[in-house]
């Protein structure tokens, strides 16, 4: 693992304390602290997080009777006006060198309660202005992860299997519409399949491969690069 102390933040979607999501976040925040780094993690389901963007996302309000987001989220940034949850999520996102997700596959994208967490905490005038995108973003230099898990089979995710597409045309607003659209450069996504039948061998196999890229997490081949 690099020598440079980097600091991680680790967003986790799942309601389940003993699933394969949860001890993957276990061995990753584990496997980090042994090696000299520090590690954040936002567990939305014992956080009780809020899963969607709405008024009492602000202290204070531009018009509550028609509620724009994106106006608000500008006026309360600038008047360090949102609420206590989001300021407490943004500080662990600018203190991050590496973001990394964790989630199931569950209708084809994220737990809502994750969506919501990305609705709520990358706000305008925090994450991403209309002039910081892609190759401009606000996180440029920085590096993003997902981990997902998935009880269908890898053929399932094939323009010739059931889902008639591959996972990464499948979650395509998570790591280029999210991730990379704010600057994030993008590693491959590392997916289990057939979670629900996996055998003990296989679990250990793929924490292997996790601690393989949070070892390599400066230096991986990228799904996206946005930084130069």
């Amino acid at each position: 693992m690099e020598t440079t102390k980097k600091h991680f933040l680790i967003v986790l979607a799942h309601p389940n304390p003993k699933s394969f999501n949860c001890a993957i976040k276990d061995e990753t925040v584990k496997y980090i602290e042994s090696h000299g780094h520090s590690v954040d993690v936002s567990d939305l389901y014992i956080m009780d997080f809020k899963g969607h963007a709405g008024a009492d996302d602000f202290k204070t309000h531009l018009n509550k009777n028609e509620l724009n987001l994106i106006n608000e989220q500008q006026n309360c940034m600038k008047l360090d006006q949102m609420s206590d949850d989001i300021k407490l999520e943004m500080k662990k996102v600018s203190k991050a060198d590496y973001l990394i997700f964790i989630f199931p596959m569950w209708w084809g994208g994220t737990p809502s309660i994750l969506k919501g967490w990305i609705d709520r905490v990358m706000a305008c005038d925090f994450a991403w202005t209309n002039e910081n995108l892609f190759h401009t973003g606000m996180f440029l230099g920085k590096r993003a992860a997902i981990f997902t898990t998935s009880g269908s089979s890898e053929e399932q995710f094939s323009k010739n299997g059931g889902n008639k597409a591959t996972l990464e045309q499948m979650l395509i607003n998570l790591h280029r519409g999210t991730l990379a659209f704010l600057g994030y450069d993008v590693l491959p996504i590392h997916v289990i399949y057939d979670v629900d039948d996996i055998s003990e061998e296989d679990r250990k196999k793929h924490m292997e491969k996790i601690n393989d890229i949070i070892k390599n997490f400066g230096i991986c081949e990228l799904l996206h690069k946005m930084s130069k």
